[in-house]
Parts: structure tokens; sequence; C-alpha cells
């Protein structure tokens, strides 16, 4: 119901004129892609909700049932709101509304000397502007917290407050590595008298869960010459290795060397 409702339905429509829009406006094959990937589960989930029209409600309840399947990285679900947000725009006609996600703060006063050092070494040995930029904000957020915990200069800083902003943060894997670098930095520079970084723990990022794919989703990724090439090696392997004629331990052949023996006497003949 769900296919045929985005294929012969009125979504499907919007959904090609809002990618038109959206390609007029300069994005990327690869953001036009995303787009249209969170469109059609949209419809798809119209389609077995019954619901032929599109409303700000559907995508509401849309976007819950996506978050509550629990198998979608956080980075997932923000990327589906601002999509949603952007089509609601579209529909009704309206402009885009870029949400800032971040307001504009400010470094604490005790902090700015040392900070400013440090983003300026970053622009020295030739980082990428996104990645002096990412540090930026969350060392910011380090030191905003340092000065709510009463820290009035670096030489105050002592690992239990590093631990304390470490337990706090919300993206442990990245504050721990960025602000490794960043102590590690005031140290060497006698900033600060002990090397803190070594006090940091070092966090893996989770590892994404698997989407859950359609029917046709599954076949087209099934149909690929690479797969099916390798599921039929395997699966032939196994059917030999069930049926027993598929040794446990492959063995070397030996070739047979013929040895030369010398030709038997025939008997002697017996005299009586």
């Amino acid at each position: 119901m769900g296919k045929k409702l985005i294929e012969n339905g009125c979504l499907s429509d919007d959904r090609g004129a809002f990618i038109q829009y959206l390609l007029d406006m300069g994005y990327s094959k690869k953001s036009l892609e995303t787009y249209e990937w969170v469109i059609k589960r949209l419809g798809l989930f119209m389609g077995e909700h019954n619901q032929e029209k599109y409303t700000r409600e559907v995508a509401e309840t849309f976007l819950e049932n996506f978050e509550e399947s629990s198998v979608h990285m956080p980075k997932t679900i923000k990327m589906v709101k601002c999509v949603l947000r952007r089509f609601n725009c579209f529909m009704e006609q309206d402009e885009f509304v870029f949400v800032m996600s971040r307001c504009n703060k400010k470094t604490p006063l005790q902090f700015i000397e040392g900070f400013e050092k440090y983003i300026n070494n970053l622009k020295l040995i030739g980082r990428k502007d996104a990645s002096i930029k990412r540090k930026h904000d969350i060392i910011q957020e380090a030191l905003i917290k340092f000065n709510g915990e009463g820290i009035q200069s670096f030489s105050d800083v002592k690992p239990e407050v590093i631990y304390d902003v470490f337990e706090k943060t919300n993206d442990k894997p990245n504050f721990g590595s960025h602000m490794r670098e960043f102590l590690y930095f005031l140290f060497e520079n006698g900033i600060i008298d002990s090397d803190y970084s070594l006090i940091i723990p070092s966090v893996r990022k989770p590892q994404p869960i698997p989407s859950v794919y359609t029917k046709d989703e599954m076949r087209k990724f099934l149909a690929t010459k690479p797969l099916k090439k390798a599921l039929s090696v395997v699966t032939k392997r196994w059917r030999i290795k069930l049926s027993g004629r598929f040794p446990t331990r492959p063995t070397r052949l030996r070739r047979r060397i013929p040895i030369w023996r010398p030709p038997m006497r025939p008997p002697l003949p017996r005299l009586f």
C-alpha cells in the first residue's frame, strides 16, 4: 500500500517538486539523496497508516515512530527533523527557516588568552577551518563549564574538575580527543604545571546499528553482481561441507612416482 501511494499518489509529485526546488537552491547530490530517502520513508509510513494527505500532524507522528524505533543514531534523528522542517516549509509555501543549534557563546575572560593562543597555533600548523571550528566549539563549551565550577584561571584546573566536566558532556569521544590535545598544549607552553591530558579517558565512538531496509531496497542490494557471486560461493561451500564431501582440513595431494623393480625370473623346473 505504501509503495503504491508513493509511486501513484500525490506525495510522489510533491517529493519530485521538493527535490527539484532543493536542486535549484544549489543542494549537493549527496544531500538530495538524503532528503529523498527521508521523504520516501515518510510516504511508506503514510501508506501503512492510510494517510493520503500530508499534514504537519502526519510528520510529527512519523517522527515519533522514527525515534521510538531505537535503531537510529541521534545524528540521523536530527537529520530527519531538519528534512521534515524543510518539507513543511515547502508544502506551506513558506521560506526556509534555518534554526541554529548553538547560540553565540562567549569564552570566560580568565581563559581567553590561553584559548586564543591555542586557536592561533592550530591556524599556524595548517589545520582546516572546519576542524578548527569544531575544536573551538567543544573546548569553549568545556571552558564555560570550568567557569561554572568556580575555576578562575588555568592554574586552578584540577583532575576532579576535568572528570566532572567530562561526565556531564554528551559527546565524550570528541570531547576527550579535543580536550586532550588542548590540555597538552597548555602544559607544553607552561600555562599549566601538570600534563592533565593523560588523565582523560579514551572513549570509542558508538557503532551505528544497521538501518531497517524496505523489501525493495533489500532486493536491489541482493541483486548486485559482487554480492550475488559471493553468496553463491558461500552457499556452495556450505552445501559441500554439510554433505560431508568437504574435508575439514585440506590435505596436500602427493604425486605417485613409479618405483622400478627388476623383472621376476620364471621358476626353475623340478628335476624329479
